[in-house]
């Protein structure tokens, strides 16, 4: 890798393990990606930057919010070539790819962890182990009025999780046999996509999504192929290896 001077700020995880924003473990694998040599550092109180936001990606005096962001940054100034080997239409499809995970699978990520009870009461002591309650439950009604301001929260909970299997469906047909999305090795898509396959999949509050994706050999397969790449003594440590 390159030197450099890039730190990562993201939220908190256990050492060596996937980002359990799936925002933050993009940012991560594009770093990784891009071969980029980067610090990570968890800010204690990330309304600190301006977008009050996590991911976020400082290089000396710059710095650069947001995971699409970083991604813009590193191939306008490190040289990345994240869509190299696709074709203009796969670089398409790639990007309605990433909207559909953003903006509607993300939503259901946030109604199984913050929203619903049940979810709550499995996130909370993962997320906020040894914190004040007040700052749990603070965190929680943030996550739940960005949940309830969205058109999302008119879903009913059986309407939400059959958004999130159709958005899964679509995933598996289009990755199919390939190792990553169309293609031998990975690209922007492969980032984006493996931080929510890896949060619904292998999070450990464990949520009802992880049976969906459990429907699913090619993306069981995709993850294991894809943690072992980028996270390999985590996953070592879970006795994966790649499929």
């Amino acid at each position: 890798m390159n030197q450099s001077t890039l730190t990562l700020h993201v939220f908190p995880t256990d050492d060596g393990f996937f980002n359990l924003s799936p925002f933050c473990c993009k940012a991560e694998i594009l770093l990784q990606m891009a071969g980029q040599a980067y610090s990570l550092d968890f800010p204690q109180d990330h309304k600190v930057f301006p977008k009050g936001k996590l991911p976020v990606l400082t290089d000396g005096d710059t710095q650069v919010e947001d995971s699409e962001g970083i991604r813009n940054y590193l191939e306008s100034t490190k040289g990345a070539a994240f869509t190299a080997k696709l074709s203009e239409v796969e670089q398409a499809t790639g990007r309605a790819i990433c909207s559909m995970l953003e903006e509607r699978s993300y939503r259901a990520l946030v109604y199984s962890r913050w929203v619903e009870d049940d979810g709550w009461s499995r996130t909370r002591p993962i997320f906020f182990e040894g914190l004040p309650e007040d700052v749990a439950d603070g965190f929680r009604a943030v996550m739940s009025a960005e949940y309830l301001g969205s058109s999302a929260a008119r879903q009913t909970p059986e309407e939400i999780k059959a958004s999130l299997a159709a958005d899964l469906r679509a995933l598996a047909a289009l990755l199919g046999n390939t190792p990553y999305f169309f293609g031998e090795e990975p690209s922007f898509i492969d980032a984006t996509a493996f931080g929510f396959i890896a949060n619904f999949y292998a999070a450990p509050e464990q949520s009802w999504a992880r049976d969906m994706v459990a429907e699913h050999a090619n993306l069981t397969a995709y993850f294991a192929r894809s943690f072992t790449r980028w996270y390999p003594v985590a996953a070592a440590k879970m006795g994966l290896s790649a499929a």
